[in-house]
């Protein structure tokens, strides 16, 4: 059910000893705000990747707002709240109202537009691309723009002309979100505890310290009393590697002495680009 009503394919049970009950024309829409963690967990779940179910979803992973919210909000203006109201009912019922499912072209110009998208993810979808990691996400990506759009065309026309061509503007704002998201979504739902600590310790490199000065070298201990996380230094060495693995962090090999008793501590140089802020842990 999940897979075929997709986008509206012929759903039939595939069951042998009852009637096969079938439905012609499925339109299914789900949409749901889980924890990341919920994600995390449908990740690993026996079937939700290869089968494509999580290659059928829209994702938006905004920031924790933790510790930045707003304790006494302003209400959204009454106005604003009216004018939302009455177009997403009109959208309803203009739609439910139809006798027969109406086909919204393009315009020449979003055709195209569509058809430099389909190019553009071609592309990224090859070996070492930004994309070949979530092909089967990726590969549904041009469809998910295209009904975007015709959904965006709809809003914007809900009380003219709706049946008018999608333009090749309304594609472009269809297609500027949800790549970056998803991204972020499949590395959350993939990540192991080393790249979660590494992405915390990378937070803690760009925050200044109280001098308004940057970390340019640190140890391992030091790295231990960033965060409650880590209890000991055994804990933060997978992502002090991962974190050298990636260029943040390079090891400064401590001078060689004849001295005997316990090995002096690894002292590891900050590169200057921790202080430029990117998203990801990825090489500078």
């Amino acid at each position: 059910m999940f897979l075929q009503a997709h986008k509206g394919e012929r759903l039939q049970a595939d069951r042998i000893t009852r009637e096969q009950p079938t439905v012609d024309k499925p339109a299914l829409t789900i949409g749901v705000t889980p924890q990341p963690a919920v994600l995390q967990e449908l990740g690993a779940a026996p079937g939700a990747r290869d089968r494509g179910l999580l290659a059928r979803f829209l994702y938006s992973l905004p920031p924790s707002n933790l510790g930045y919210r707003k304790i006494r909000t302003t209400p959204v203006p009454e106005q604003v709240a009216s004018a939302y109201d009455l177009r997403l009912t009109t959208l309803l019922h203009t739609l439910t109202a139809l006798d027969e499912p109406v086909t919204v072209k393009m315009t020449e110009a979003a055709d195209l537009a569509v058809e430099k998208l389909q190019e553009k993810f071609e592309v990224q979808l090859r070996p070492d691309e930004p994309l070949a990691h979530i092909k089967d996400w990726a590969g549904k990506l041009v469809g998910h723009i295209a009904r975007v759009a015709v959904l965006l065309r709809l809003a914007d026309h809900v009380n003219g002309d709706w049946r008018a061509p999608v333009e090749a503007a309304t594609v472009d704002r269809a297609a500027e979100y949800y790549t970056a998201h998803t991204l972020a979504v499949f590395d959350l739902i993939a990540a192991d505890p080393a790249t979660e600590d590494a992405h915390a310790l990378l937070q803690w490199l760009r925050r200044p310290k109280k001098d308004d000065t940057h970390r340019t070298h640190i140890k391992a201990h030091d790295a231990v009393a960033s965060s409650r996380r880590f209890k000991k230094v055994a804990d933060v060495e997978p992502a002090l590697a991962l974190l050298e693995q990636h260029g943040w962090l390079r090891t400064d090999q401590p001078p060689a002495g004849g001295q005997r008793g316990r090995a002096p501590a690894i002292t590891f140089r900050v590169h200057p680009a921790v202080n430029t802020p990117t998203d990801g842990v990825e090489a500078p």
